[in-house]
């Protein structure tokens, strides 16, 4: 077995406390379930370490070396267990909350989003992933290019028209609800 140099190892422990709680973001994001994220997250850090050997910073940031880790370990659980990610429960969704808001506008906010994400099931898988990395790990539109191999403008219309699709569908819902 390799052992992974103290550089190494100082580079993960580094990404650890800065980056640690984006990529559990993501994974609460993309599996809608804590608990699941939380066992995912420690077999991504595990693997990781494993590998660090591997890592080569001409080839990307150690960030997106991470996620493509992760991106693969979550496309593997999913494949294995044979389905979808669920309908997400804001409850299971860490801190969604504004600062500020008040009640009623922080359970409009909370109603609005919990809608938009039953509505994720309709979106493609790529679609899905792509607002998972946006909007669950806070990834910019060069980061997703790089880590998906697609170009930033390539990823920024995509996500234009998966968010559009998503409004297209919460309109339809209001205009049923109130029709």
């Amino acid at each position: 077995m390799i052992f992974p140099s103290e550089d190494f190892i100082s580079l993960f422990e580094r990404w650890y406390e800065q980056d640690v709680d984006r990529l559990y973001r993501y994974l609460c994001y993309r599996l809608g379930d804590q608990a699941q994220a939380e066992d995912l997250t420690a077999t991504i850090c595990e693997r990781a370490v494993r590998n660090l050997s591997r890592y080569d910073s001409l080839q990307a940031t150690f960030g997106a070396w991470m996620f493509g880790i992760a991106r693969n370990e979550m496309l593997h659980w999913l494949r294995d267990r044979q389905r979808r990610p669920p309908p997400v429960s804001l409850d299971t969704l860490p801190n969604l909350e504004a600062d500020g808001a008040t009640v009623e506008e922080q359970a409009h906010r909370a109603d609005l989003t919990r809608q938009a994400l039953m509505h994720l099931s309709a979106l493609s898988d790529r679609e899905q992933e792509i607002i998972a990395l946006r909007y669950g790990a806070d990834m910019t539109s060069g980061e997703i290019a790089r880590l998906m191999n697609l170009s930033p403008n390539n990823i920024r219309v995509m996500l234009h028209r998966a968010i559009e699709k998503l409004q297209v569908l919460l309109v339809d819902k209001n205009e049923a609800e109130n029709a």
